[in-house]
């Protein structure tokens, strides 16, 4: 046997461990006192009601002895499924002190007190309002639009003389505007070659049983034939029941609206209201409810917006088809390009591309211009398309922008 181990000034482990024997001690048992909370309220209601308790299998039979628990863990059958009742008044404490994180978990929802965001937004002052608004004008009067909307899905409806063709042409161009250029650019070009020189007549005289084959071919990320084919048959009901795409938007339009979001809901709903079993399809797929997007799901509808701007604004390059909608209602199209320069010259503080964002931007660009604040959009989109920003402070790029004044990169 192997002998103790000894440590100067103190006696072996052998005799510590004869002197202290290892006896367990009892827990302290704490007696319930019915008055001091709710929660030991009920527990010692259920008590006097003698109701059947749950004990860990730790805990002695002496702990449930003369209502007194000795562990956490034992509860009553019914008190175990219920939660504490809150006391708002203690938890929220006296006159005007806020409830702390630990407490607020106790309150209801109805009477926790309301958040306060640390965070407040500055306002655009008039001085930099001034500012801004010299910089963007500058921008807009002197940008090259005849060479750049050639790099710009607007190019497709542009072919078209006839507003009933550039319209058609428009929505279906602008819904499949998503991702670079380059990529989308090769499958409109082939959708066009199908529907013909004339795509109202295509439209109108289409034959699902016949023609919806043609599109069979099409697969640009989503999107697949059968969804084309669908589009072109909600197209075509909405023509033939109102007679053309802008007196459909004109139906579900009022210059009541703060801007043309409710009227975009609606039109949107009546593209995707169709029966589409004549194209195969029992429900909208996921292909085309991506085509034709719904504004109240939170997204930014990119090229809902855009296409909007291509039928309202009368300035080139966009064609003022549409009279009758005000351009001082419509929402600025939000892409990376758009995001990224708004935080460039500080027209939001909101970093996620969500319709808030969209229109927190065209609410700071309506301080500029009221009556056509999207205006500014294919200007600074394409700044940053063409490589005119780089988000950043860029000695190559840098000294020859407009925006130099007013970026946040040169404060």
């Amino acid at each position: 046997m192997a002998p103790a181990r000894t440590t100067p000034g103190r006696p072996p482990t052998s005799a510590r461990a004869t002197a202290r024997p290892m006896v367990p001690r009892p827990s302290r048992p704490t007696r319930i006192d019915p008055d001091r909370a709710p929660f030991t309220r009920r527990i010692g209601e259920a008590l006097m009601r003698d109701v059947r308790w749950r004990p860990h299998r730790s805990s002695p039979p002496s702990a449930r002895q003369g209502g007194v628990l000795s562990s956490p863990r034992c509860r009553p059958a019914s008190a175990a499924r219920q939660r504490p009742t809150p006391v708002p008044e203690a938890a929220a404490g006296r006159g005007r002190r806020r409830a702390s994180w630990k407490t607020m978990g106790t309150l209801a929802p109805d009477e926790r007190p309301p958040h306060r965001s640390r965070r407040r937004r500055r306002g655009m002052t008039s001085a930099r309002a001034a500012r801004l608004r010299g910089a963007l004008d500058a921008l807009y009067r002197g940008y090259d639009y005849e060479v750049r909307a050639g790099a710009d899905a607007i190019r497709f409806p542009q072919r078209y003389a006839d507003p009933l063709d550039r319209e058609i042409v428009a929505l279906l161009a602008a819904s499949l505007a998503y991702g670079r250029v380059d990529l989308f650019a090769p499958w409109i070009e082939r959708l066009l070659g199908w529907l013909g020189s004339s795509p109202r007549v295509f439209v109108r005289d289409f034959d699902p049983a016949r023609q919806a084959a043609v599109f069979a071919p099409f697969h640009y990320r989503f999107t697949r034939g059968p969804d084309v084919a669908a589009a072109i048959l909600a197209i075509q009901r909405l023509i033939v029941r109102h007679g053309s795409l802008r007196e459909a938007f004109l139906s579900g339009y009022s210059d009541s609206d703060p801007d043309v979001g409710p009227a975009l809901a609606r039109f949107a709903a009546a593209l995707l209201a169709q029966d589409f079993r004549p194209v195969g399809m029992r429900r909208p797929t996921h292909g085309l409810r991506h085509l034709f997007p719904q504004p109240g799901d939170g997204g930014a509808c990119k090229r809902w917006h855009l296409f909007l701007r291509w039928m309202v604004r009368r300035d080139y390059p966009d064609f003022g088809d549409w009279p009758e909608v005000s351009p001082a209602k419509l929402v600025i199209p939000l892409d990376t390009h758009i995001a990224n320069m708004a935080h460039a010259v500080r027209l939001t503080p909101l970093r996620s591309r969500t319709a808030r964002m969209a229109a927190d931007i065209t609410a700071s660009l309506r301080l500029l211009d009221p009556a056509d604040p999207v205006k500014y959009d294919f200007a600074l989109c394409h700044t940053r398309m063409r490589g005119d920003c780089r988000d950043r402070r860029d000695a190559e790029v840098c000294p020859g922008c407009g925006l130099r004044a007013v970026c946040r990169h040169w404060r």
